[in-house]
């Protein structure tokens, strides 16, 4: 089989998957929303009339530069998702669809952004610039007071309009852009990519002159047609347009990789069980080398996307694509070498039957994962199996899709082989999902007796804090409310594991309690007794961490067709950040509980993802067609050419089409607008 019919099929079947579950819903996320009618929102009392003045300065500002900008901060976000929180007072407000809403809860110490749904005047990587340096604002007081609240919006705000206000020589042509159908966006679009990737090509060649300045005698090495760039290379002279064109292109660029390598994780799967461990091992470990890759190049592009001028960005970006560029082609090569193993030892009728035995078995494992689901719902509060409520559906569909697959493989077995292998990889890739969410409820009832053992055992070490209490000698008077509060979590901890609480929040409840407790002991107990508590407190915290990132990471495996780049990039933050805990548990404790807890937020971030959101239903764009060598493209976004990344390799250029950069934010607008209010951010700091 050649490397084009390769490609072909596996090109159509990473599009199925996008469609199968598309307009499959996601659990109600609780809000509990402000009415925004003003620039700056503060229904606590929080902020002082000199604070609220100066935050309304720089939004007056922020308004005469185009941009509506509104402020809002509260003491919590009352248990909702922090995004879905912001989204609902804005739909709420009647805002406009392109408004930006900036949230802060200052005792919870975690932020929100949503809005910006048609990105006319800043771009998703603009508002994550300013949501970055708001946090170092943030992050720099403890607790959080007033005028560094302030001064976290001011900068947000101000970050925005410095933006605005240097692209002012170009907002005419971009103005017009967004002013055009949707058709004709489109179409620009995809014209402006051409072009930019053109100019992009040709600057590979055309370096500037290395910096006069250093006085080096050995000029910095420059990129060539044949030699693509590499870090230490000279950067190419880019204006913002072409810097923005290509942040965008490398955004969709991961999208587009980390779709691929997702979907090989379950193809090597398949591998495996047909052929055994020996025969894949060259598989297994091109995956594993392109998944370190993955995970370099989402650094890569928060540094991107964080940077603070175009060189840096323009540095970045092309580090992102160099680090997929390391890994990607030699992935595509053994899912290559795999396809045309597979096609050699077994014909198309026997690759057929094979499918179809594994459907007809899922199929008729779903009325024990609907079972399964039924006991889990009885055992367990809504709140802790939300996320695999709709599960059992979304198999169902997707088995359906499979079968129908394998079904117009056998009727094109004999007629036109090709068209029947491609119909038998959607039917594979449609198998696997499916097998992910089964899974995910056929584990949960463990994972979650392991979290009803975590839970007691959270119990005896706060009780065993409140016994130092005494033996201490503490302060009763002084510990006393810390004391009630700890006591109280361990009845919501006892309540959750005899099933009518959420141990999940009841563990965290705990592990907040006792940290408390444990900073007020401090000073009472011994050095070496006190450093191995905080030892044990960071094992904890990354164990927690680790147990949301597995869900997660599950979460997004089962519905990746659908999941945008901004999520995927929250699942990496979120293992870097776990990672370096792990690192940090022993020679830095408290460092390491941090992290932790920004992981475990971040992770839970990914859990609550609508995916019945506007913004991502990305299916609806799929309007594929086939080209003169049978592969399948796609109109609107590059996620269908996922895995044509050997054939644009072989012509020495990136992957790249639309020109979009995957953000949330994009989507449905405000009041009337239509559909929801797009994407977000949040985080704590």
């Amino acid at each position: 089989m050649s490397f084009r019919s390769a490609v072909s099929r596996a090109c159509a079947s990473a599009v199925v998957g996008i469609a199968l579950i598309a307009d499959l819903g996601a659990p109600a996320l609780a809000t509990s929303p402000v009415t925004i009618s003003t620039s700056v929102t503060d229904p606590s009392g929080w902020l002082s009339d000199s604070h609220v003045s100066e935050i309304s300065s720089s939004a007056d500002e922020a308004g005469s530069a185009g941009l509506q900008v509104y402020f809002v901060t509260v003491p919590d976000f009352s248990g909702a998702e922090p995004i879905e929180w912001c989204k609902t007072s804005g739909l709420n407000s009647g805002l406009s669809h392109q408004s930006i809403i900036y949230v802060i809860a200052y005792e919870e110490r975690m932020f929100a952004t949503c809005g910006n749904a048609d990105q006319q005047l800043v771009t998703d990587s603009d508002i994550t610039r300013a949501t970055s340096a708001a946090k170092k604002v943030l992050a720099a007081s403890n607790p959080l007071d007033a005028d560094t609240t302030t001064d976290a919006a001011t900068t947000f705000i101000s970050t925005l309009t410095s933006t605005v206000t240097g692209q002012t020589s170009s907002s005419s042509s971009h103005s017009s852009s967004t002013d055009a159908p949707s058709s004709e966006k489109s179409g620009f679009r995809w014209i402006r990519t051409v072009v930019i990737l053109v100019v992009i090509g040709g600057l590979i060649v055309f370096f500037v002159k290395r910096n006069k300045a250093k006085g080096t005698s050995t000029p910095a090495p420059k990129a060539t047609a044949d030699r693509p760039w590499a870090p230490g290379d000279q950067l190419p002279s880019l204006t913002e347009d072409q810097v923005l064109a290509l942040t965008n292109q490398s955004s969709t660029l991961l999208l587009q990789a980390d779709e691929l390598v997702r979907s090989a994780a379950d193809e090597l799967d398949f591998a495996r069980a047909q052929f055994g461990e020996t025969k894949t091992d060259a598989y297994a470990k091109a995956l594993s080398a392109a998944q370190a890759g993955i995970a370099k190049a989402f650094t890569a592009q928060q540094t991107m996307n964080e940077a603070p001028d175009s060189r840096s960005r323009t540095e970045a970006a092309l580090t992102l694509q160099h680090e997929l560029n390391q890994v990607m082609p030699a992935l595509v090569e053994q899912q290559k070498a795999f396809s045309q193993l597979r096609d050699e030892e077994a014909s198309v009728p026997t690759q057929a039957t094979d499918v179809k035995t594994r459907i007809s078995e899922a199929i008729a494992a779903l009325p024990s994962v609907e079972a399964e689901l039924t006991a889990l719902q009885t055992l367990y509060s809504s709140t802790t199996v939300a996320s695999l409520t709709d599960n059992p559906q979304q198999a169902r569909a997707l088995l359906d899709s499979a079968s129908v697959a394998a079904n117009q493989a056998t009727s094109l077995a004999t007629s036109d082989p090709s068209a029947a292998l491609v119909q038998l990889d959607i039917a594979r890739r449609a198998l696997a999902m499916a097998g992910h969410q089964t899974e995910a409820i056929m584990s949960a009832k463990h994972d979650l007796a392991a979290a009803n053992e975590v839970l007691t055992k959270a119990i005896a070490s706060i009780t065993s804090d409140l016994s130092d209490v005494t033996t201490l000698k503490a302060d009763s008077a002084a510990f006393a409310p810390l004391v009630a509060e700890a006591q109280k979590a361990v009845a919501e901890a006892q309540s959750a594991r005899t099933g009518s609480g959420d141990p999940l929040a009841a563990l965290e409840n705990l592990r907040l309690a006792e940290s408390q407790l444990d900073a007020a002991l401090e000073p009472l107990r011994s050095q070496a007794d006190a450093r191995e508590r905080k030892v044990q407190a960071a094992r904890n915290a990354v164990s927690d961490a680790q147990a949301q990132y597995a869900r997660a990471d599950s979460y997004i495996q089962g519905r990746r067709g659908v999941i945008p780049l901004d999520v995927r990039s929250k699942l990496a933050e979120a293992k870097a950040e776990l990672d370096q805990a792990v690192a940090l548990v022993q020679t830095d404790p408290d460092q390491a509980t941090t992290l932790a807890k920004s992981a475990r937020s971040a992770a839970l971030t990914v859990l609550s993802t609508p995916i019945n959101d506007p913004s991502y239903r990305q299916a609806d764009q799929f309007k594929h067609h086939t080209n003169r060598s049978g592969g399948i493209f796609t109109d609107n976004t590059g996620l269908g050419n996922a895995l044509l990344w050997s054939v644009l390799m072989d012509v020495g250029r990136s992957l790249g089409q639309g020109g979009s950069s995957g953000g949330g934010f994009s989507g449905g607008g405000f009041g009337g607008s239509g559909g929801g209010f797009g994407g977000g951010s949040s985080g704590s700091f």
